[in-house]
C-alpha cells in the first residue's frame, strides 16, 4: 500500500513534468522556400512546441561549387505574439522565417540551416536547399518587333509599323466601337515606341489612340519570365503617354510578364494599375527607366496572387506641394490630410523588387498594401519582397510602408528626406521579419523614424540605420522588436524622447545604438521581468534621463551610446517648431531640407567608429575593429540612390531632375536642329541622323552648335568605329579669318586606343587635350562601344570625366597653362588665338573616321 501510494505521488510529479517537457521539446514542420529576387532568399520553417522560445535555426550559405560555408543571421523566431489591429485578432504563427541578403543576382547558392533546441528536436533538424538568386528581367531579342509612331509623326518609317500602340498591340487599327484583334502580339515580341506624343482625345468617338470614352490603355495578352512582351521606347527622344486627366491609363491587370522601358507617363490619376486586393492582377511586370509625372498613383499593384514585379531606375513625381512638408493641414480652420498624389508603387504579393527609384512629392512613397484581413495561406501572403537603394524625397506621410507585410521584406540602403509624419512604417507587420537595414531619413519633424501606431506590429529588425528623428513612440506598442548599430539624434525641437519603445514582448532587445541626448531622453514599457507577453495594454512608459540608469533597471543597450552630430562630417539637428508657428495659418508644416544639405559620413575619429556589433551577413565588410554605427561605414563608399545610369530607351531624352537643374538637350534624337557646319548656315552632308545616334560618316567635316557657351557642363555618349579618331572642341568661333574648328576651340580627344596607333602617346589619345595634357589614369576605350563622357568648364577649371571616372582636368589661362601651351602645340597653324577664346560653340569632329553621338546634354555654369 506505501509503495502504491509512492508511486502515485512520483506519478503526480512526473506527468507535469514530461508534458512541460514535450511542450518544450520543438517539433519541426514544413519548410518553405519562397520566391526568390535579385538580391535577397528567403525561408519560413514551421514548428510545434518549444514554448521556452529557447530553439535557435543556425544558417550558413555559398555559392554553389565552393568550398566555405558563410554564415548568415539566424532565423527571426516568431510565434504567439498578438499583430494587427485588435479586430483583426490576429496572433503570429508558430515558426521561424529570415532571409540571405545581398546576394548576387542569377547565381545559385547552397543554403543550410540547423535547427537545435536544448529540450530536444522531434524530426528533421538540418535542412541543405539549393536556391538561386533572380536574374534582372531583359526584353527577348528573338521576337517580332513593331515600330509605334504618333499621329504626327513626319519623317521615315521602320516597317512594320504601326498607328499608335493599341494598334500594334492588337493588329487592328482600333477607333470607336471597333475594337478588334487581329493580329496580336505574342510572348517574346516587342513593341518599339518612337518619340512623341500619345494624348488620346478619348471622348472624341473616333479617337485616334482607340481608347474611346475612359482612356485606359487595357493590355491583355501574356509574356513569359523568359519572353515578355517588351514595350520599349526607341531611344530617339522622348515618348510621351499623355492620359489627357484619365482615371487609368495603363491596365496589366489580366496581363503576366509585361515590360516597360524608357516610357514617359503622365497626366493621369493611376499610370500602371497591376492588381486590385482580392480582385484581380497580374505577375511579371516589369518597369525600368521610366518617368511618371503628374500622377496620382505611380504603380498601383496590390493583388495579392501576384508575383516577381521588378521596378527599378524610374522617376516617379507627384503633385504634393513642393517648398513645405505637411504633418496636416488646414482647411476652414479644420485640420485635414487631403491628398493631391498618393503613391508612387504599392505592391503585394511575394518575390517582388523595387529598387533604384527617384520618388518624390507623394501622400506615401513605396508601400505594401493593408488592405485585407491577415492572410494565413501561405500563397497569399506578402513575402519575399525587397525595397532598397531608392531616393525618396518630400512625403506627407511615410517614405516606407511595410504595413501588411507578412515574412522576409527586406528595406535596405534607403534614403529618405523630409515626412510630414512618421519616416518608415510597420502598420503592421504580421510576424515578420521585417529587415530595416543602412536607411537613412532626415526631418521627419516631430514624428518617429519607425512606425509602430495603434496596430501592434510584431517582427521588426532595425540594423546600422541613421535617423535624425526619434526611434519610435513610447505609447504605441509592438512585440519582438530587435535594434543594433542604429543612430538616432532627434531635434531639440521634438517632443518625444530619443529613445522610445512600448514591447509587449519580454524579449524584444535594444544594444549597441547611439542616441542623441536631451529631454525628454527615454521612454521605456515592457512586460515584467521574467514575462514573455504582456498584452494587457495597461503599462505606461518609465521615463529615464540617462542611459546607465536605463541600463540597469532593464537590462536594454548594455553597450548602448550618446552621440551628437559632431560624428558627421556636415550634419545638424533639423529644426521646425519656429517655422510652424510662423505657419500656423497652413497646419502643421515644416521645412524644406535637401540631400546638399548635410553629409551623414563619419569623421576621422568620430566615437561610433568600431563600436558596433558584427552582424553575419550583414556588416561582414567592416573596416576596423569592429562594424561602426550608423548607415555609413567609416572609410566605405556611400551607396548610390536613385536611377543608375540610363538605359538606349532613354537616350535624348532630360529626366525630371535634369530639367530642374537646367539642363537642355543638344540632340534631340531625330534631327539635326541645332548644328551647322563650321562656317557655314545648314548642316554638312557627311553627318546624319539614324536611329537615335548622330553620325558622322568619316568623309570629314565639323559641325558647330548654335548655342555658344562660357562656362558650362556637357555630357554625351560616343562610339568611335575601329581605329577611329574624333573630337569634342568647346569655346570655338567661327569667321573668315578662321578655317578650323581647332585654330580656335579646345579638344577632348575620341579615339579607339586600341587600334589607333596614336593612342600609344596617352597625350595623344581618348581623353586628352591633344599633345599637351594626358590623362591622369590608363584609359580604356573600344571602337562600336558606347561611352559616356562629361566636360566641365567653369572660370578657367577644365575636366574631362569618361565612363564614371574623372581622368583629366587643367586651369585655362594660368602662367603654367602659357608656358605648356607654348611648348606643346602653339604652332603657327594655331596662333595667335587657339585657347585665348573665354566663350564659343561646341564642335563635333569628324576626322575621316565614322562616329556617332547621342544624349548630348549640356547646362550653363555661368551667372549672367
Amino acid at each position: 500500500m506505501i509503495n502504491l501510494r509512492l508511486l502515485m505521488l512520483s506519478l503526480a510529479i512526473l506527468v507535469p513534468a514530461l508534458t512541460i517537457q514535450a511542450q518544450d521539446r520543438t517539433s519541426a514542420g514544413k519548410f518553405i522556400v519562397e520566391p526568390s529576387t535579385l538580391r535577397c532568399l528567403g525561408f519560413e520553417w514551421y514548428i510545434s512546441g518549444d514554448a521556452n522560445r529557447n530553439a535557435r535555426v543556425a544558417v550558413q550559405y555559398r555559392e554553389k561549387g565552393a568550398g566555405e560555408w558563410k554564415n548568415a543571421l539566424p532565423l527571426l523566431r516568431i510565434g504567439n505574439e498578438k499583430a494587427g489591429t485588435p479586430e483583426w485578432q490576429y496572433t503570429t504563427e508558430n515558426m521561424f522565417a529570415g532571409s540571405i541578403l545581398d546576394l548576387a543576382p542569377d547565381t545559385a547558392y547552397e543554403c543550410k540551416f540547423v535547427l537545435t533546441d536544448s529540450d530536444g528536436v522531434e524530426g528533421v533538424s538540418e535542412i541543405v536547399r539549393e536556391v538561386r538568386t533572380r536574374k534582372e528581367p531583359l526584353a527577348y531579342e528573338g521576337g517580332e518587333v513593331r515600330h509605334v509612331y504618333p499621329k504626327d509623326w513626319a519623317g521615315e518609317r521602320i516597317e512594320p509599323s504601326y498607328d499608335g500602340l493599341l494598334h500594334a498591340y492588337y493588329g487592328y487599327p482600333r477607333y470607336a466601337d471597333w475594337v478588334l484583334t487581329t493580329d496580336p502580339v505574342v510572348a517574346g515580341d516587342k513593341i518599339i515606341v518612337h518619340a512623341g506624343e500619345y494624348k488620346a482625345d478619348y471622348k472624341n468617338y473616333r479617337d485616334y489612340h482607340g481608347l474611346t470614352f475612359d482612356g485606359t490603355y487595357f493590355l491583355t495578352q501574356d509574356g513569359t519570365a523568359e519572353r515578355p512582351i517588351v514595350i520599349q521606347a526607341a531611344g530617339d527622344g522622348e515618348v510621351v503617354f499623355d492620359g489627357n486627366g484619365s482615371g487609368v491609363l495603363i491596365d496589366v491587370t489580366a496581363a503576366d510578364y509585361h515590360y516597360f522601358e524608357g516610357i514617359s507617363f503622365q497626366n493621369t490619376e493611376v499610370a500602371i494599375r497591376a492588381g486590385l486586393m482580392n480582385a484581380y492582377g497580374c505577375s511579371g511586370l516589369t518597369v525600368k527607366h521610366c518617368s511618371f509625372l503628374d500622377i496620382g498613383i505611380g504603380i498601383q499593384g496590390q493583388f495579392e496572387g501576384s508575383r516577381h514585379f521588378y521596378i527599378a531606375d524610374n522617376t516617379f513625381i507627384g503633385r504634393e506641394d513642393r517648398d513645405i512638408v505637411y504633418h496636416s493641414k488646414l482647411e476652414e480652420g479644420k485640420s485635414t490630410q487631403r491628398i493631391k498624389s498618393y503613391y508612387a508603387v504599392k505592391v503585394h504579393g511575394q518575390g517582388h523588387t523595387v529598387c533604384y527609384n527617384s520618388v518624390a512629392y507623394f501622400f506615401d512613397g513605396i508601400d505594401i498594401c493593408t488592405h485585407a484581413r491577415p492572410e494565413t495561406d501561405p500563397e497569399k501572403k506578402a513575402v519575399a519582397i525587397d525595397f532598397y537603394n531608392n531616393d525618396l524625397f518630400l512625403y506627407n506621410d511615410n517614405f516606407i510602408e511595410a504595413d501588411g507585410g507578412n515574412h522576409n521584406i527586406r528595406v535596405f540602403r534607403n534614403r529618405g528626406i523630409n515626412s510630414g509624419q512618421q519616416a518608415l512604417s510597420n502598420q503592421p507587420v504580421l510576424g515578420g521579419p521585417v529587415y530595416w537595414i543602412r536607411n537613412v531619413v532626415y526631418n521627419s519633424g516631430n514624428a518617429s523614424t519607425f512606425k509602430f501606431w495603434g496596430m501592434f506590429p510584431s517582427g521588426m529588425l532595425m540594423y546600422h540605420n541613421t535617423s535624425s528623428g526619434i526611434f519610435t513612440r513610447d505609447d504605441k506598442p509592438g512585440s519582438n522588436v530587435h535594434a543594433r548599430n542604429n543612430l538616432f539624434l532627434p531635434s531639440d525641437d521634438a517632443d518625444l524622447p530619443t529613445l522610445g519603445l512600448y514591447t509587449y514582448t519580454g524579449y524584444s532587445s535594444l544594444d549597441y545604438n547611439g542616441y542623441r541626448k536631451r529631454d525628454p531622453f527615454i521612454g521605456y514599457a515592457a512586460p515584467k521581468a521574467g514575462e514573455r507577453y504582456d498584452y494587457s495594454g495597461e503599462n505606461t512608459a518609465e521615463r529615464y534621463q540617462s542611459l546607465e540608469a536605463f541600463q540597469q533597471m532593464t537590462g536594454q543597450e548594455r553597450h548602448g551610446m550618446v552621440v551628437d552630430y559632431d560624428i558627421f562630417k556636415n550634419a545638424a539637428a533639423p529644426r521646425f517648431k519656429a517655422f510652424n508657428a510662423q505657419n500656423k495659418a497652413l497646419g502643421n508644416a515644416y521645412p524644406i531640407y535637401t540631400a546638399e544639405d548635410f553629409d551623414f559620413t563619419l569623421k576621422e575619429g568620430a566615437s561610433v567608429i568600431d563600436q558596433g556589433v558584427h552582424l553575419p551577413g550583414i556588416n561582414d565588410d567592416y573596416t576596423g575593429e569592429a562594424p561602426d554605427l550608423g548607415a555609413y561605414e567609416f572609410g566605405k563608399e556611400v551607396p548610390h540612390y536613385g536611377p543608375r545610369k540610363p538605359s538606349h530607351s532613354r537616350s535624348n531624352t532630360l529626366s525630371f531632375w535634369e530639367k530642374e537643374e537646367g539642363w537642355q538637350l543638344l540632340f534631340d534624337g531625330r534631327s539635326t536642329h541645332g548644328w551647322t557646319g563650321y562656317n557655314l548656315d545648314s548642316i554638312t552632308p557627311n553627318w546624319s541622323v539614324m536611329e537615335g545616334e548622330f553620325r558622322a560618316d568619316g568623309s570629314t567635316g565639323d559641325i558647330v552648335s548654335d548655342l555658344p557657351f562660357r562656362d558650362f557642363e556637357l555630357i554625351f555618349e560616343w562610339k568611335i568605329s575601329k581605329g577611329g579618331n574624333s573630337g569634342v572642341f568647346f569655346h570655338v568661333n567661327e569667321g573668315k579669318n578662321y578655317q578650323k574648328v581647332w585654330e580656335t576651340g579646345i579638344e577632348m580627344q575620341l579615339m579607339d586606343n586600341e587600334h589607333n596607333p596614336l593612342a600609344r602617346d596617352p597625350a595623344k589619345g581618348a581623353a586628352s587635350l591633344y599633345a599637351l595634357y594626358a590623362p591622369n589614369k590608363r584609359v580604356v576605350t573600344k571602337f562600336g562601344e558606347w561611352n559616356e563622357s562629361v566636360l566641365t568648364v567653369n572660370n578657367g577649371q577644365v575636366e574631362y570625366w569618361l565612363n564614371g571616372e574623372k581622368v583629366n582636368t587643367y586651369q585655362l589661362w594660368t602662367e603654367k597653362w602659357y608656358a605648356d601651351r607654348e611648348k606643346g602645340i602653339h604652332n603657327s597653324r594655331r596662333k595667335p588665338d587657339w585657347g585665348e577664346q573665354k566663350s564659343g560653340r561646341i564642335a563635333l569632329q569628324d576626322e575621316g573616321f565614322e562616329v556617332a553621338f547621342r544624349s548630348i546634354k549640356v547646362r550653363s555654369l555661368s551667372t549672367d
